[in-house]
C-alpha cells in the first residue's frame, strides 16, 4: 500500500517537473513578421498539447492505481492546481495501512483529478506554496513569464510546489514564553522483566542471596521490575525524564515506586551539564542503569551491600562537565540527600524497631537511628572522574574512579566514606554483522569506610556497641562472549566481605558466587536468559547453593541508544 502511494507521489512529481522544466525551456524569440510570429505560436502550442497528453497517460495510470487500493499520500504533501489541495485524511489500520473504502477512492480520485486538471483549465499561474527547505522549488517568475510571452497558449501551467517535510512532523522545541514551554512527549517505552527460578536454597535464604530489589526471590514465577519510561523536552532550555516501575514482591502485594524522575538543561555550552530531581547516581559503571541492561539476571553481591539493593538514588543535583581535551574526560560533582531506603550506607530508611527482625536499618548490629540534617554539611557528596581510549579501530576501553561521604544513621556525626574503580572495555571487528561478534569485559571494585557511632545493637537495645570503623569491600568482574548473531554468553565472579564478627550477618558475611548465562536476543527489544549462580555464603555455613533462572523480557516503544 505504502508502496503504492510512492510510486503515485514519485509520478506526479516527474510530471510537475517536466512540466516545469519544459515550460521554461520554451525561449522567446525575438520580435519579427506576423507570420513568424505565429508559427513560432504554433509550434509552442504544439509541444504543450504534447506534454498534455503526456500528462493524460500518467492520470491514467495513476487512477488505476486509486482503483486498486488508493494511494496514502505524505500528510505533508501539497498538490497545485487553481487552488492549494490538502492530501485527504483517511484513517489507517493498526498496522499502517489498509484498503479504502470506495467513497474514499472516489473523494481521493476526484480531488486529485481536480488538482492536475488545472494544467488544462485557463487561469493564471497559481503563486508558489511557501514550504519549508528542503522542497522542489518552483521554476523562476522570469522564465516563466518569458515561457508565456514566447507560446501564449490559451491554457497555462500551473507551476508546481511539492512539499514535503517529514523531519517537520517532529517539532523543534517551543520557545519558553510567559507561560513557559509546553511538554512534548517523545520517549514513550515499557518494559516487562520476569523470573521462572528455582533453587536448592530455601525461599528465605534465598532471598538472602538474591538481596537486590528486582532479584528473583521466590520460587517459581516472579514479576520483580515491570517499567515505565516517559521524557521529553519541555523547552529550550530542559528535559524530562521519568521513570516508574510497578513489581510484585516476595509477599505477592504490588508495589509502585518512582525509579527516577528528573531534569536535565540543555544549552549551556562549555562541555557544562546541569541535572536535578531522583536518579540512580554516577557512581561506577553499573549504578545508573535498570535492570533490563543488565548483562546478568540479578545485582551483584557488593552493589547491594555497600550501595542500595535498588542501586542508589536520592533527590538531589548534579554538574558534570566535559574537559576540553583530545581525549575523553568527564567529571561529575553531586549533592545528595542521605535519607532513603536506596541511601542504606548513609542515613538509611530511618530508624530500626530494635526487636531483632530488622536486618535492613541496621549495619554490623548498630541500629539506626533518626537524626536532624543539620543542612549543606549532612548532604552525601559524590564525585567521578571517567576516562576513555581507543587502543584500536576495534578495541575501547573506559575507566572510572568514584568517591563518596556522607552521615550515617548511627550518629549525628557520624559518617562514611565510599570508595570505587570501574573498568570496561569491548572489542569489536569492523567487519561484524550487527554488532556481532563480539568480546567485553567488565569490572567494579568498591570499598566502604563505615564509622558508626556507640549505639544499640538492633536485636538487643539494652547493649550498646561502642564507636568503631567497619570496613567491608567487595568487587565484581565479568566477561560477555557475543559468538553469533543474537546470542551471547556471560560469566560473572562475585565476591564480597567484611571485618569483624560477621559471620552470622548476611550483610556483611563472606560470599562469593559464580555466574554463567547465554542469552538469546530474539530482536532488540525482547530476549531470553538462562543463568546459573553457584553460591557459597558464610552465614549459610559455606555450604554450596544452586539457582536456576529463566528471565525473559520485552520492550516496547521508543528504544532509547544503549550505554557504551
Amino acid at each position: 500500500m505504502r508502496n503504492l502511494a510512492f510510486l503515485a507521489l514519485a509520478m506526479w512529481i516527474a510530471t510537475s517537473v517536466l512540466l516545469a522544466t519544459e515550460t521554461a525551456g520554451i525561449k522567446p524569440t525575438p520580435r519579427k513578421p506576423a507570420n513568424s510570429g505565429a508559427q513560432a505560436s504554433t509550434g509552442g502550442a504544439d509541444r504543450v498539447k504534447k506534454l498534455e497528453q503526456q500528462v493524460a497517460e500518467l492520470q491514467a495510470q495513476v487512477r488505476e492505481l486509486i482503483k486498486m487500493q488508493g494511494p496514502q499520500l505524505p500528510a505533508q504533501t501539497q498538490l497545485p492546481g487553481p487552488a492549494p489541495v490538502a492530501a485527504p485524511s483517511q484513517p489507517q489500520a493498526a498496522s499502517g495501512g489498509g484498503a479504502l473504502s470506495d467513497a474514499e477512492k472516489a473523494a481521493l480520485e476526484a480531488e486529485f483529478s481536480g488538482a492536475m486538471g488545472g494544467a488544462k483549465g485557463a487561469g493564471s499561474v497559481p503563486a508558489p506554496v511557501a514550504a519549508p527547505s528542503p522542497a522542489i522549488a518552483p521554476p523562476s517568475t522570469a522564465a516563466a513569464t518569458a515561457a508565456t510571452n514566447a507560446t501564449k497558449p490559451s491554457a497555462s501551467i500551473p507551476t508546481p510546489a511539492i512539499v514535503w517535510n517529514p523531519a517537520a512532523s517532529t517539532p523543534a522545541p517551543a520557545a519558553s514564553g510567559a507561560g513557559g514551554g509546553r511538554l512534548r512527549l517523545i520517549d514513550l517505552s515499557v518494559s516487562l522483566l520476569n523470573d521462572l527460578t528455582g533453587s536448592t536454597a530455601s525461599e528465605s535464604e534465598l532471598r538472602r542471596l538474591n538481596h537486590g530489589d528486582h532479584d528473583p526471590k521466590n520460587h517459581g514465577f516472579t514479576a520483580p521490575n515491570e517499567e515505565f519510561v516517559m521524557g521529553g523536552v519541555v523547552d529550550q532550555n530542559f528535559r524530562g525524564d521519568l521513570v516508574i516501575v510497578p513489581k510484585i514482591n516476595f509477599k505477592g502485594d504490588t508495589e509502585v515506586e518512582i525509579e527516577e524522575a528528573y531534569l536535565t538543561a540543555l544549552n549551556l555550552g562549555h562541555g557544562l551539564g546541569v541535572k536535578a530531581g531522583t536518579w540512580f547516581s554516577d557512581f561506577g559503571r553499573l549504578n545508573n542503569s535498570h535492570p533490563h541492561q543488565w548483562d546478568f539476571a540479578n545485582q551483584p553481591v557488593v552493589y547491594s551491600r555497600l550501595l542500595s539493593k535498588d542501586n542508589q538514588k536520592s533527590p538531589g543535583a548534579e554538574i558534570n562537565w566535559l574537559l576540553p581535551s583530545d581525549d575523553y574526560y568527564k567529571l561529575y560533582f553531586t549533592a545528595l540527600s542521605p535519607v532513603g531506603g536506596s541511601m542504606q550506607s548513609f542515613r538509611g530508611g530511618g530508624a530500626n524497631d530494635l526487636t531483632g527482625r530488622d536486618e535492613e536499618n541496621q549495619i554490623g548490629g548498630h541500629a539506626f537511628g533518626n537524626f536532624q540534617d543539620r543542612g549543606l554539611r549532612d548532604l552525601t557528596y559524590l564525585t567521578r572522574l571517567e576516562t576513555s581510549r581507543d587502543l584500536s579501530d576495534e578495541m575501547t576501553i573506559l575507566m572510572g574512579g568514584s568517591f563518596e561521604t556522607g552521615p550515617n544513621a548511627t550518629g549525628q556525626d557520624a559518617r562514611t566514606r565510599i570508595f570505587g574503580f570501574d573498568f570496561y572495555g569491548k572489542w569489536k571487528p569492523l567487519n561484524n554483522d550487527h554488532g556481532w561478534p563480539f568480546w567485553s569485559w567488565q569490572a567494579e571494585v568498591l570499598k566502604r569506610s563505615y564509622g558508626a557511632a556507640a549505639s544499640p545493637l538492633y536485636t538487643d537495645p539494652t547493649i550498646t556497641l561502642p564507636n568503631e570503623t567497619l570496613n567491608d569491600w567487595g568487587f565484581y568482574a565479568q566477561v560477555m562472549h557475543g559468538f553469533k548473531r543474537q546470542w551471547t554468553a556471560g560469566l560473572r565472579l562475585d565476591y564480597a566481605n567484611g571485618d569483624g564478627a560477621n559471620a552470622l550477618d548476611p550483610l556483611r558475611d563472606r560470599r562469593w558466587r559464580v555466574s554463567p548465562n547465554i542469552t538469546h536476543y530474539f530482536s532488540e527489544f525482547s530476549k531470553l536468559r538462562y543463568q546459573y549462580d553457584f553460591d557459597v555464603a558464610e552465614h549459610l555455613g559455606d555450604k554450596p547453593e544452586h539457582t536456576f533462572t529463566v528471565q525473559y523480557e520485552v520492550n516496547f516503544g521508543a528504544h532509547g541508544a544503549h550505554k557504551f
